[in-house]
């Protein structure tokens, strides 16, 4: 089953620009599933303020349901947008 969560990318930051969003959630679940939940605790810090303020738009993500129970088991504070933002970024290096 496949759930949604939407968070706050800044679009013009990802490198390759956004995937289709079937692509985007594929590549996202399967980077969640690979990392341990230290490294997703230290990529899901809050991002600090910018000057200029970063371009922040709402984006929905498909995840699978283990996917989406290791991120509801983030400690309290942690930034998904932060991290989804991180993986979608990086995302293909890490999974070849």
């Amino acid at each position: 089953m496949q759930s949604y969560v939407v968070v706050r990318l800044d679009i013009d930051a990802i490198p390759d620009g956004l995937p289709p969003m079937a692509e985007r959630g594929q590549r996202v679940s399967t980077l969640i599933q690979d990392m341990s939940d230290a490294e997703l605790q230290a990529l899901a810090q809050r991002r600090g303020r910018s000057n200029p303020p970063m371009n922040l738009r709402p984006v929905a993500i498909t995840m699978d349901e283990q996917a989406l129970r290791r991120l509801k088991n983030l400690p309290r504070g942690a930034s998904v947008s932060a991290l989804v933002q991180y993986l979608l970024g990086m995302g293909i290096s890490r999974e070849a």
